[in-house]
């Protein structure tokens, strides 16, 4: 009889805490509707009584916000797995137009490279010589916003250098050379091909995908293969 007495006691306790706790969150998930209600103590009969008012609401603003987030960590793992099948085991070209995008997704692809959320090789990105002086060459342009986005690029090379991921071929310590990059990335990616490479590209202009195409079907099956190009849209999810 003691402990059957002792134990709803126990519960009535546990449930009168829990309900203090769920009321501090009540009164932190809405700050505005409870701050003119003065310092009482959250165990006072008014403040329970307000909390009472609002707990449903709490209650289905916290299961909207848990299935946000589920939403949120299954698109996160289905974009990892995207960004693992395009980076993973193969060489990585990435093109100016995005290292220079401020798209959301471009954001998140370089977010998930720089920190290391993939397990990727040394130099696993390269940066050609053309391309490198072809952004450089771009941050003295008269528009700002080309300026800016060259800028911004080049963080994005210098973070992905710094860590290894990237490398730059063939650079000149004095810059001369082609700042073309178009024709050179067509000459690099089909010699990579004839090594028996795997190689992905990513690019949003389609006057190079063509280009790219068109050479590279003239190599045999297993090249054609192991090339992969991808846009924008390849990333989404």
């Amino acid at each position: 009889m003691f402990n059957w007495l002792k134990n709803i006691i126990t519960h009535e306790i546990d449930s009168a805490n829990e309900r203090r706790e769920e009321n501090k969150k009540i009164i932190a998930f809405f700050p505005e509707r409870f701050k003119h209600w003065g310092s009482g103590s959250v165990s006072d009969t008014r403040t329970i009584e307000k909390c009472a008012q609002y707990r449903e609401e709490y209650r289905a603003k916290q299961k909207e916000i848990a299935v946000e987030k589920a939403r949120e960590i299954a698109e996160m793992k289905e974009f990892n797995a995207k960004i693992s099948k395009i980076f993973l085991r193969r060489v990585c070209y990435i093109d100016s137009n995005i290292f220079m995008s401020e798209n959301n997704v471009i954001e998140l692809l370089f977010d998930v490279i720089s920190n290391k959320e993939l397990v990727l090789a040394d130099d696993n990105i390269v940066v050609i010589k053309e391309q490198y002086n072809e952004l450089y060459k771009l941050k003295s342009s008269n528009q700002n916003d080309v300026s800016y986005k060259a800028r911004l690029a080049f963080r994005r090379i210098e973070a992905l250098y710094s860590e290894k991921i990237l490398k730059i071929n063939s650079l000149d310590a004095d810059l001369k050379g082609e700042s073309y990059a178009d024709v050179a990335f067509v000459k690099e990616i089909v010699m990579q091909l004839k090594k028996g490479l795997l190689i992905s590209f990513i690019t949003e202009d389609l006057d190079l995908k063509i280009r790219l195409n068109l050479q590279v079907s003239s190599l045999g099956d297993i090249e054609q293969k192991n090339l992969k190009i991808y846009s924008l849209k390849d990333l989404e999810v």
